[in-house]
């Protein structure tokens, strides 16, 4: 027989509570700091904006990679779950930054429902862990901010920090994913937040581009010049092979897009029976 296991440590203040649930493990990982040493790769709770290739800067916290099913990323890296998208993401600890302290920075009212909605979860995670009455208001939360967080506390690396229940009910969502589609996410930016803002112009620009040349073929599928069912309809390849017919629509899909289908069905049936 082996020692006893150790007891189990929680990241929260009393065991009773619901958001007691996710459990502090030993991070094996050796801990890296930012040269000014304001930021730790151990730093879990720490409300940030984060920036990846491709989007502006976001509003997000830093979870522990075991909470969302993803392998450990490297020292100089952490995971930021993103607020208003739901995804993780893998950042580089030079490109975050303290919510409270940069948010006359990055913050700016814009159009995107999807950031704008992110900047309210995150305020409201802010007052969580400041102890403060919920608020549901958007107008409320921004005024609040506005006038500089009066009673919000700030973030000690060496004291617990609680997740709220959303948070945790979505990083959960996020380890089951993972673990029924059987995919990790390994890349910093594969799960980058999608804005809808005029940052992703560019972006968009990039993808009509693609699509052309399948444009084309569509058109000529549409004319009965060549047949739609040898066609994968749900990316913008040219050149290559169709494997299975589209599950929705007439048409074709490649080995990579049955397998993304595979992987999105099988999560919508598994929420589909927890919820």
């Amino acid at each position: 027989m082996g020692p006893h296991p150790s007891k189990k440590k929680y990241a929260y203040g009393t065991r009773g509570c619901r958001a007691a649930k996710i459990k502090v493990r030993s991070d094996q990982r050796t801990e890296d700091k930012t040269p000014d040493g304001r930021f730790s790769n151990r730093d879990y709770g720490r409300l940030v904006w984060g920036k990846t290739t491709g989007s502006r800067s976001w509003p997000g916290i830093v979870v522990p990679h075991y909470e969302c099913g993803v392998r450990a990323p490297p020292a100089e890296r952490v995971c930021v779950f993103w607020f208003g998208d739901n995804r993780v993401s893998q950042v580089p600890l030079s490109k975050v930054s303290s919510f409270k302290q940069n948010f006359g920075t990055f913050y700016t009212h814009t159009r995107d429902p999807v950031f704008q909605k992110g900047i309210t979860v995150c305020l409201q995670e802010l007052q969580h862990q400041s102890g403060l009455p919920h608020q549901d208001s958007e107008e409320a939360l921004l005024q609040w901010a506005e006038k500089g967080f009066p009673n919000a506390t700030d973030y000690n690396r060496h004291a617990a920090v609680p997740f709220s229940p959303k948070v945790e009910k979505h990083l959960g969502y996020i380890k089951k994913a993972k673990y029924f589609g059987g995919h990790s996410n390994d890349s910093s930016d594969s799960s980058s937040p999608k804005t809808s803002s005029s940052d992703s112009d560019t972006s968009d620009a990039d993808e009509r581009r693609k699509w052309r040349s399948k444009a084309s073929l569509l058109e000529l599928a549409r004319q009965g010049k060549c047949d739609i069912e040898q066609l994968c309809i749900a990316c913008h390849r040219t050149e290559c092979q169709v494997v299975a017919p589209h599950p929705y629509f007439v048409g074709g899909v490649c080995e990579n897009c049955k397998v993304l289908f595979t992987h999105h069905i099988s999560c919508y049936l598994f929420f589909t029976f927890i919820i």
